[in-house]
């Protein structure tokens, strides 16, 4: 904690800053995008990374963030198409509408409204749509995201590795995480378009698209579901909702 604490007082001095034990801590988003994007130097799948920390739960299954080599460059080309911006808007346009048409109906009647929880259910639900599941329920997606929280709260920033604690705790959720995977593997009304469906063409069985589904779920909750209630609640803090009203088009640059 005492390290955070200098870490983020000095952060509007230093784009990053090293905290011993730990590394360094970005604190600029261009710097850190950068980062990412620098296949030479860094990589998610060395030690630390959120790569290998899955590799130890999954092993090196088609879940796009463990694997590496042709193999991975095969999985990504194959899936490629279904991740376009156009695609994804035919693709998606039914739950999007759902989305914003389920929201703004209780807010309209004035009712109170849980929007992390409301986003969570709602960027699975998305996310399950992409896998081929069309009718999953509420109860199943917050199941799910019970899930995907006691994996990621297993993994520390301290540690590169997983302890044997965190690591028997973790495998916990990932077993719960297959028994939802095999579900969605097993979906008799699976969509002709779904990633599932892409992946059995690529020749993968049963066991080997586990780690797939289960990280296409994490992804989904850690990513979209965490990081808008965050902007919103930046958004409204500073003031700024009331441009972004006034001025829709300022949308793809907040998003941004």
């Amino acid at each position: 904690p005492i390290n955070y604490i200098v870490a983020r007082s000095i952060s509007s001095i230093h784009p990053a800053v090293y905290l011993p034990k730990i590394g360094y801590v970005v604190n600029d988003a261009e710097l850190a995008r950068q980062i990412m994007r620098d296949e030479e130097h860094f990589s998610i799948n060395e030690a630390g990374g959120l790569g290998s920390l899955i590799s130890e739960l999954w092993g090196k299954t088609p879940t796009l963030l463990s694997m590496d080599g042709e193999e991975h460059h095969r999985v990504k080309f194959a899936l490629l198409e279904s991740f376009k911006e156009e695609k994804l808007k035919q693709t998606l346009q039914h739950e999007l509408i759902q989305l914003t048409s389920n929201l703004c109906t209780e807010l309209k009647k004035g009712n109170d409204v849980d929007i992390a929880k409301y986003i969570r259910i709602q960027t699975l639900r998305i996310v399950s749509r992409l896998l081929g599941n069309t009718s999953i329920s509420d109860e199943e997606l917050l199941k799910i995201s019970g899930l995907v929280t006691g994996v990621m709260g297993c993994i520390k920033l301290t540690n590169q590795y997983f302890t044997k604690a965190d690591n028997a705790k973790a495998l916990g959720y990932v077993n719960e995480l297959k028994k939802e995977a095999k579900k969605f593997f097993k979906n008799p009304d699976i969509t002709n378009d779904s990633l599932i469906l892409q992946l059995k063409g690529l020749g993968y069985k049963e066991d080997k698209t586990y780690g797939f589904i289960a990280m296409f779920l994490i992804a989904g909750t850690v990513t979209v579901s965490s990081s808008f209630p965050r902007l919103l609640a930046l958004l409204i803090d500073t003031g700024s909702i009331q441009k972004l009203k006034a001025n829709p088009g300022l949308m793809e640059s907040t998003l941004n």
